[in-house]
């Protein structure tokens, strides 16, 4: 059984949009492709974006953008603050030489985001928030669930839309390494050409299922995200959406059992990861233990929150990289 969740879109600045009937009036066939930022197409925490210049670029980011704007109308949809998310596109259009927001569909930022009071199990200072589609095509008339595809490395942020409308990249984090998910030879890059030309997005994707698995009834987060929604009391005006008023749940008592067990056992999993790094480090001999600089250890998570029970690690001395896999 699916779940329907149509909300009316929130009224919001955006960074940068087109005019709706921009998109009405477009003769183009080809489908939306709407980018999230952190995670996917770069790895900075975000935290002082203002201030730091370097984003820390996913390997081949931007070529892997050249792609997409040849095969797909492009937008970007950010769950971030849009003074966070302005510096990342102008130095995204420094790097292209081109620039970019003038050959986007439109920039969202969390302002566009359906938002709720409730924290994530793993990170009770983070606000579960979701990504509409129905506000996308509200606005732009001529996508619909049939020619729109979301990319996002959480698939939560996609729980309101059908699971056949998004895909779920591998989340990438300033501390990865040797990673080649945007190549544009890569798997990825294929899977999205083939997507391009499909008859029906979600015909495809429900065929072919590539990356992160999305939140789905037999998910164990599911029930949690229900009720997220169930809580968010909206009622539909004309201009705007309201919110019935609710306190911080910051202890979220309405996860499952198992979702927390397995959020400890994530605890565990990092423990036992540093005293095989810190094994290893030990048995070599004493002129090859040091570190050039703490970024020589890696936590990568190979799923986005709240999947973090899956991570590997590699630690690099000199020219060596020795690879664990939890």
């Amino acid at each position: 059984m699916l779940y329907a969740f149509n909300f009316s879109p929130a009224e919001g600045t955006r960074v940068k949009t087109s005019p709706p009937e921009l998109a009405s009036a477009n003769d183009s066939n080809k489908k939306l492709l709407i980018l999230d930022l952190n995670g996917v197409l770069l790895g900075s925490p975000f935290t002082r974006m203002t201030r730091n210049r370097d984003f820390n670029f996913r390997p081949r980011c931007f070529e892997f953008l050249q792609v997409c704007l040849s095969y797909f109308e492009v937008a970007v949809w950010s769950s971030k603050l849009s003074h966070n998310i302005q510096p990342v596109l102008d130095r995204l259009s420094e790097k292209m030489n081109e620039r970019l927001e003038q050959r986007l569909l439109f920039v969202w930022d969390q302002s566009r985001c359906t938002m709720t009071q409730t924290s994530l199990g793993e990170n009770p200072d983070k606000k579960v928030m979701f990504k509409n589609l129905q506000h996308v095509w509200g606005e732009y008339k001529s996508y619909n669930s049939s020619n729109t595809i979301l990319v996002d490395d959480s698939p939560y942020k996609s729980f309101l839309n059908s699971p056949y409308n998004a895909i779920f990249p591998t989340s990438y984090t300033c501390y990865t390494v040797e990673d080649n998910y945007l190549d544009p030879e890569g798997d990825f890059v294929r899977h999205l050409k083939k997507l391009a030309s499909a008859d029906n997005v979600q015909d495809f994707i429900k065929r072919n299922r590539f990356g992160q698995s999305p939140v789905t009834e037999g998910s164990v987060e599911w029930n949690f995200y229900v009720n997220v929604v169930s809580k968010l009391g909206l009622q539909n005006t004309a201009k705007r959406v309201t919110r019935k008023r609710e306190a911080p749940n910051r202890y979220y008592p309405e996860v499952p059992i198992a979702f927390m067990f397995r959020n400890m056992f994530t605890i565990v999993q990092h423990l036992v990861m540093i005293a095989k790094i810190a094994s290893a480090h030990m048995h070599r001999p004493r002129k090859k233990r040091k570190f050039e600089s703490m970024r020589k250890i890696i936590v990568h998570c190979t799923e986005a929150s709240p999947n973090l029970w899956k991570a590997s690690t590699s630690l690099q001395v000199g020219h060596t990289t020795k690879t664990f896999v939890l």
